[in-house]
């Protein structure tokens, strides 16, 4: 490169320690870098989520005639779908209706809440229609192998806890961004036993709420009670609420509404386990209140013998004392809510 040449390429610039440097070869191009994404062809597709995400589910199925599918009417089965305008029709209960295939999904997103000790975690999944229960489980529980000390995992769905089965999530009616409660470590909860006998006959229903107080000699954390179940055939609508005080005007930490029924081949006089979201605080000497109020008359078994001091599991004192505002006759020496859930 010539004199000439060389003064055309360089220029005086002031450097980081402020002193006035020659700079050469300023118009040199150097060459394109390349994302590390880009030449990744695993990469390619960003949307993707990674293949060892323990809450990914390839798609089973597309939109084709005959496949389950979400709609706003309900699940049904696609009868036709039309491409070019983007409809598709579908059967709901025995009616064709016909959608924009952006209003239906044959992917649900749901919510899994799981709990390891102290600690909460939510994610959202989005499942295909068609999977089974079961399928949720071992992709749980394979997410967590790796982990010291695991316990089988536990749902649970709308306060009843789920078996691994082949029903397909279909058939828990779940609507978008249902909730599942996912538990393992924290392992099997504590119990205390109210009642020391049960007997068939108490009357629930009618605008009346079952309800008891308690405190606890430890902090403990409080994962749900249980329920006498119905008499009636397939089970009674419930709505259940925990209080963090001694009445039904204190402050609503959690609630829930579902069929309470007692589980096939069991007798009317084994109760029905309810679990909240998640583990609730109760500091010794604060009071947290059950209720449970049943939305059809019917009768039940409820319990007697009770004491208004019990000890349960883990040598953990309970005290108990009525509900202020729940009306149905439960007290602490009989009625409903047999059992609290708790763990140290």
């Amino acid at each position: 490169m010539s004199t000439e040449e060389e003064q055309q390429h360089s220029i005086w610039q002031i450097d980081s320690q402020n002193h006035w440097k020659l700079y050469k070869n300023t118009d040199y191009k150097l060459p394109t870098l390349k994302d590390k994404e880009d030449e990744d062809p695993k990469n390619k597709s960003k949307n993707k989520p990674p293949a060892d995400s323990p809450f990914f589910f390839n798609k089973l199925k597309q939109e084709v005639k005959g496949t389950t599918i979400c709609t706003p009417k309900g699940y049904g089965i696609i009868q036709s779908v039309d491409p070019e305008k983007n409809l598709i029709t579908v059967k709901v209960q025995g009616i064709i209706h016909e959608f924009d295939k952006n209003d239906v999904m044959n992917e649900l997103p749901i919510t899994i809440v799981f709990l390891k000790e102290a600690t909460k975690i939510e994610e959202i999944v989005h499942l295909p229609v068609n999977s089974t229960i079961k399928e949720l489980f071992e992709r749980i529980e394979s997410s967590r192998s790796t982990e010291e000390n695991l316990v089988d995992i536990k749902l649970y769905f709308a306060g009843k806890e789920l078996e691994k089965s082949d029903e397909t999530l279909e058939k828990l009616k779940l609507n978008p961004y249902s909730k599942f409660l996912a538990t393992s470590s924290m392992g099997k909860p504590s119990c205390i036993k109210r009642f020391t006998s049960s007997q068939n006959g108490w009357c629930i229903g009618g605008g009346g709420i079952d309800g008891i107080s308690f405190q606890a000699s430890k902090n403990i954390r409080v994962i749900g009670f249980s329920l006498y179940p119905p008499t009636s055939a397939g089970g009674v609508e419930c709505n259940m609420k925990l209080f963090a005080g001694d009445n039904t005007k204190s402050q609503l930490l959690w609630s829930s509404t579902t069929t309470i029924s007692k589980a096939d081949g069991e007798p009317d006089s084994k109760p029905v386990k309810v679990l909240f979201d998640r583990p609730y605080a109760l500091k010794t000497g604060d009071h947290f209140s059950c209720t449970a109020a049943f939305t059809t008359s019917s009768s039940c078994h409820y319990g007697s013998g009770g004491e208004v001091t019990v000890v349960g599991e883990n040598e953990v004192s309970f005290t108990f004392k009525g509900c202020t505002g729940a009306h149905n006759g439960t007290s602490t020496g009989s009625g409903q809510i047999p059992e609290i859930f708790y763990y140290v």
